[in-house]
């Protein structure tokens, strides 16, 4: 809690006692008081003789709260998350901050401080202009890319995946073709982060991410992995640009849905322009020309996606926290279960890492707190404490019991 709020939290219940004490004590419990208070504000222009009564005061404060969580209690299913609802809409930028929210197993005694607490790592996702917050749990650790593998519309070979860090990282160096690189298995929705950087001052494209991906079991000659057929695509352009035959492609963010697109011979005309086509249907965009990404510098991203054609997207700076870009779409025809990966077009030096995915919680105690470091749209503090007044953290205990 910031200092300013806590010394007006404790002024007004100071003043609270003042004018609830019994009229008979009122002379010899706040003797001098009174009048020296009277002299005084609270933090504003106003004395306190021309201010309402604070037990009036208080009652009219209206602060952002948390007005439901899921789960609210004991439950039966193993959560990836914890769903929380507030009363207005959350500035991005504090919503988004990992570091505001702490996530802790309570151990075998169930107790808070008993010795065994465990931290737990989470991430935050959230839409601009919502009142829900997602608080996810990962692995921890970074999901590696080492048998990870490309598929795209040229057999395997438009790009050049080179992985590093023991599994950490990979970066792609060819400027060409439409290329992808994704995991081996199957994810029936999820939600993963990681990082994203282009490390070069060349060329102005496509980076981006995929997401229930599968690949066309039928292109003849060729073994069935090596070519992409249905996904959505997280692509974001750096610059404006009229190329040949291509079109125009205007720089910020697309997320569009791309199907039966194996074998198609002019998917690369189609992924240039990004619009709706006879294999690509754009369902969220954010487009202008000071929205590209910038060289040599690193990003965060977050998507979220379930079999219902619910999607939630977020892409922040890395080194500034600021929020780039959020959305909330639903599909009314989601696609299938599939793969997540990176894509690539006519981008060189683009290095993907840190890649995320979230965990469910087992059997346990567990004691989430979210610090008042958490802001509304209008920036002020959320009332963590549920005592009318703008600060204090926000606590909530839960089990999971199976």
């Amino acid at each position: 809690m910031h200092l300013h709020q806590h010394a007006y939290k404790l002024l007004v219940r100071r003043y609270r006692q003042i004018l609830t004490a019994p009229p008979g004590n009122m002379a010899t419990r706040t003797s001098g008081t009174v009048d020296t208070l009277e002299q005084r504000t609270l933090f504003s222009s106003v004395p306190l003789t021309e201010a309402r009564d604070p037990l009036e005061q208080a009652n009219v404060v209206t602060a952002t709260q948390v007005t439901a969580s899921d789960p609210a209690g004991d439950t039966r299913d193993s959560p990836s998350g914890i769903d929380l609802t507030f009363s207005d809409a959350l500035d991005p930028d504090t919503a988004l901050d990992p570091t505001l929210y702490t996530l802790t197993d309570l151990g075998l005694d169930g107790l808070p401080g008993g010795g065994d607490d465990v931290t737990l790592p989470t991430v935050p996702t959230y839409t601009a202009g919502s009142n829900t917050l997602r608080v996810n749990v990962t692995d921890g650790a970074p999901v590696s890319l080492a048998t990870w593998a490309e598929l795209d519309y040229q057999g395997g070979s438009a790009g050049n995946w080179i992985i590093g860090d023991g599994g950490g990282s990979v970066l792609q160096t060819r400027n060409g073709e439409p290329t992808i690189f994704a995991a081996p298995e199957a994810r029936d929705g999820g939600v993963f982060t990681g990082r994203i950087a282009v490390e070069t001052s060349s060329d102005d494209d496509f980076i981006g991410i995929v997401f229930a991906l599968n690949e066309d079991a039928e292109q003849p000659g060729q073994p069935n992995d090596y070519y992409a057929n249905d996904y959505y695509a997280l692509s974001w352009k750096q610059g404006d640009q009229s190329f040949g035959g291509l079109g125009f492609s205007g720089a910020g963010f697309r997320l569009i849905k791309v199907t039966d697109s194996a074998g198609v011979t002019d998917m690369g005309a189609q992924l240039w322009q990004q619009a709706n086509g006879s294999n690509t249907t754009v369902l969220a965009e954010n487009l202008a020309p000071d929205l590209g990404w910038q060289d040599f510098t690193t990003y965060d991203f977050s998507v979220a996606f379930d079999n219902t054609g619910a999607i939630d997207i977020g892409i922040r700076r890395t080194d500034t926290g600021e929020l780039l870009w959020s959305d909330s779409v639903v599909d009314p025809d989601p696609l299938a279960p599939g793969r997540v990966g990176f894509i690539n077009y006519s981008q060189s030096s683009v290095r993907y890492s840190g890649l995320n995915t979230f965990e469910f919680l087992p059997e346990g105690a567990y004691r989430l707190t979210v610090s008042d470091g958490l802001t509304d749209a209008t920036g002020a503090a959320i009332d963590g404490d549920a005592d009318g007044l703008p600060g204090g953290d926000y606590t909530l205990d839960f089990a999971v019991d199976q």
